[in-house]
């Protein structure tokens, strides 16, 4: 992925690769309409079957209605050509 890639109809706008594992590749992005600066974690498709993505939503779903500080606040989950984008607020940047 560039570096300058939109994802979901330009909603939101990648900015720096910040990493890479086996299963993930994380990006510091921008949200386009908040113009406020998150974190996206990028899911390797290949990584997840059906059955994976779906207990992968349910937790996301969970962890979503926490809060606490040491917990991220996740507020966007979504699937797009294949892959599962994972969005949370980005502290410290």
């Amino acid at each position: 992925m560039s570096s300058r890639k939109n994802l979901h109809d330009g909603r939101y706008t990648l900015l720096k690769k910040l990493g890479e594992g086996g299963e993930v590749v994380v990006y510091k992005s921008r949200v386009t309409v908040l113009n406020c600066i998150v974190e996206i974690k990028l899911i390797k498709s290949a990584v997840l079957t059906e059955k994976e993505h779906s207990r992968f939503i349910r937790k996301m779903q969970t962890v979503a209605k926490l809060n606490h500080p040491n917990i991220v606040s996740i507020y966007d989950i979504s699937k797009e050509i294949g892959n599962v984008f994972l969005f949370w607020n980005l502290l410290g940047l």
